[in-house]
């Protein structure tokens, strides 16, 4: 079983053979930067340390389609999605959640095939 974790030592990302990196879902409030790692997965790096390792986020079974932060800095929200589901996640609280030796857990906003191609 995957878990998310933050990653220690040197940062590396897993890539599918392939894909190009512009074509992965990327998205940044201006504080935490968020992309797609091995398609499945959710890195989110802060943006002005880069020394912290990342938080990997892991709960989508099928690859990434969009990741989109919400407007609030105060509150950091990030909104991953795809063809199976649409996740909400707290980045405090999944700081938090990891930080505890648990697994960090977002909020299913959408659980059903299909496609989804906007978020906002």
């Amino acid at each position: 079983e995957r878990k998310s974790s933050m990653m220690e030592g040197s940062v590396r990302f897993g890539v599918s053979a392939g894909e190009p990196l512009s074509r992965l879902p990327s998205d940044c409030n201006g504080v935490h930067l968020a992309f797609a790692t091995r398609s499945v997965d959710i890195g989110v790096q802060i943006v002005e340390n880069s020394s912290v390792p990342p938080l990997i986020l892991i709960e989508h079974q099928y690859p990434i389609l969009l990741l989109s932060f919400g407007c609030s800095k105060a509150v950091p929200l990030l909104c991953s999605a795809s063809k199976q589901h649409v996740f909400l996640w707290n980045i405090d609280q999944c700081q938090t959640q990891l930080n505890e030796g648990k697994r960090a857990r977002p909020r299913i906003l959408y659980s059903e095939q299909g496609s989804v191609e906007h978020l906002s």
